[in-house]
């Protein structure tokens, strides 16, 4: 006697199979820790006065995205010392929008 398996045992099977793999390539078992992702301003000069720009302050918060999971975003923000214009990531405020609305209006993206 012979023992065959239906069409949708088969598919049950395959889903599960396929369901393991994905599990398995999760971000959390991917990566042990958050992975450090570093955002910075495309500006290397000022828009106004074509200064160069300079570092100005570093922070560091955590970021989940559907697409990449959870990391730790370095906000690298950069500052002309003559006009005081602040740039920031494009990148970075495209995926957190909402974190960007309580700055000043000086700060320019």
């Amino acid at each position: 006697m012979t023992l065959k398996k239906t069409d949708h045992e088969r598919v049950k099977l395959l889903r599960s199979r396929v369901d393991q793999l994905s599990d398995s390539m999760s971000p959390c078992y991917l990566f042990p820790q958050r992975p450090q992702l570093h955002f910075h301003p495309v500006a290397h000069r000022c828009d106004c006065c074509a200064v160069e720009l300079l570092i100005h302050k570093t922070s560091r918060k955590a970021v989940a995205t559907l697409d990449a999971g959870g990391f730790q975003a370095v906000d690298i923000q950069k500052k002309c010392k003559h006009c005081q214009a602040v740039y920031r990531s494009e990148e970075l405020r495209a995926l957190t929008p909402d974190a960007y609305s309580r700055h000043h209006r000086a700060t320019r993206y």
